[in-house]
């Protein structure tokens, strides 16, 4: 697969990751009752934030690596770039996993709903499912960008050296490379291989 495709596909997963993101923020702060919040509804508003401002943050610089690795290849932009989206994106992963979003803060939000019940039940459930709908493109976008790495990486190093298989099996030297061994005759007579009129040793 050549690196351009990767890294599209790289951007697309990143994309459907900000979209899932963008909806669960919508959800848990703009769609959110507005009487009897307590602090952990802020504590999840606030992640819901967080969560999309990197993922909005992801996608810019992963698709200002797709530019770098065109034609002619900018290796150090290519490579700054998919850094900065990989450690946006890895913050927001993080940010899923940790206190304010874990499971035990999903158990609470789910008692909160069930005991203010009207609204706010549906409210909760909303923001579950929202949250849950983000796994599966984080998940994807985590495998996308190691195949970006390793697509990068490929093409950054792979230009001086020519590697081709013949039906046979023979595997060619590096391109610019020369025979150090003199070629023999057909007999493997190393005399065979002198000029005609050069002395003989005694």
């Amino acid at each position: 697969m050549a690196v351009e495709t990767t890294f599209q596909d790289l951007v697309a997963r990143l994309h459907a990751l900000r979209e899932a993101v963008a909806s669960l923020q919508i959800t848990a702060v703009e769609d959110r009752p507005l009487s009897g919040g307590v602090l952990l509804v802020e504590r999840f508003g606030n992640a819901a934030d967080d969560l999309r401002g990197l993922a909005e943050e992801s996608l810019a610089a992963a698709t200002d690596a797709l530019k770098a690795v065109g034609h002619p290849l900018d290796d150090y932009r290519a490579r700054h770039s998919l850094a900065t989206a990989n450690r946006q994106f890895m913050q927001l992963a993080h940010k899923l996993l940790s206190d304010d979003i874990s499971h035990g803060r999903l158990d609470e939000l789910a008692k909160f709903g069930r005991r203010h019940g009207g609204e706010w039940l549906g409210w909760t459930k909303s923001v579950m499912q929202a949250l849950d709908q983000c796994r599966k493109p984080a998940r994807d976008a985590d495998e996308a960008f190691l195949l970006s790495w390793q697509d990068l990486s490929e093409r950054v190093s792979g230009g001086g050296v020519s590697v081709q298989t013949t039906n046979i099996g023979a595997i060619s030297a590096p391109l610019g490379a020369e025979r150090s061994r003199p070629r023999r005759a057909d007999n493997g007579n190393e005399t065979a291989r002198r000029p005609r009129n050069s002395p003989q040793r005694m």
